[in-house]
């Protein structure tokens, strides 16, 4: 994939924006950033450690009640 030197309408864009809604209407469900993480091209992280503890720390603040930084 060939990086824009402008923003605009993306596949990636659209499917976040689904998920997002998708988190408000399926109950105990959340979700966890983790674009920062992985490959541009590869919705997958290599990193799963780091995308289990965003996870658990959405789990510990919807689930649990902590607050969470």
């Amino acid at each position: 994939m060939v990086p824009r030197e402008q923003p605009g309408e993306s596949n990636w864009a659209a499917f976040r924006e689904i998920q997002s809604m998708l988190q408000k209407i399926v109950p105990n469900s959340g979700m966890a950033v983790t674009i920062d993480i992985g490959n541009a091209n590869d919705i997958h992280p290599l990193t799963k450690e780091e995308v289990g503890h965003r996870l658990s720390l959405v789990a510990l603040a919807k689930t649990y009640g902590r607050t969470i930084e």
